[in-house]
């Protein structure tokens, strides 16, 4: 089960990231959902499918109050512009890893690179590498 929902909760990360959340509540900020959906333009629904998935996997914690903020290990590694700032690997799996995934069986069964596909292929064959 871990494994089959890994990519929910890789994608709950990258959302929260593409959206500066963790940015947000930098250094001890918080919000609440109201907040969230109104800086976002998001439904309730979602905000709280995000919030609550965020919160399970130790991204968010959340207080008494019905507010999130940072631990502290999102504080140190998701937050933009701190020197161990890791949203920019996470936006380029999201973003280009992922999407590659989805053709894995395809790539098996031709030989060729899943995240380059047939470009890198038609580029190699035409320098005779």
């Amino acid at each position: 089960m871990e494994i089959t929902s890994g990519i929910h909760a890789f994608k709950a990360l990258a959302i929260a990231v593409e959206l500066g959340l963790f940015s947000e509540l930098a250094e001890g900020g918080s919000t609440t959902p109201t907040g969230v959906m109104s800086r976002h333009g998001l439904q309730s629904r979602p905000t709280e499918l995000l919030l609550t998935a965020c919160t399970s996997l130790g991204l968010l914690r959340r207080d008494n109050d019905d507010s999130y903020r940072n631990p502290p290990l999102s504080d140190k590694f998701l937050v933009k512009g701190k020197p161990h700032y890791f949203g920019d690997w996470i936006t380029f799996v999201d973003r280009h890893e992922y999407p590659a995934a989805l053709k894995l069986t395809d790539s098996l069964r031709e030989n060729h690179p899943a995240a380059w596909g047939r470009r890198i292929q038609a580029v190699r064959a035409s320098s005779g590498a």
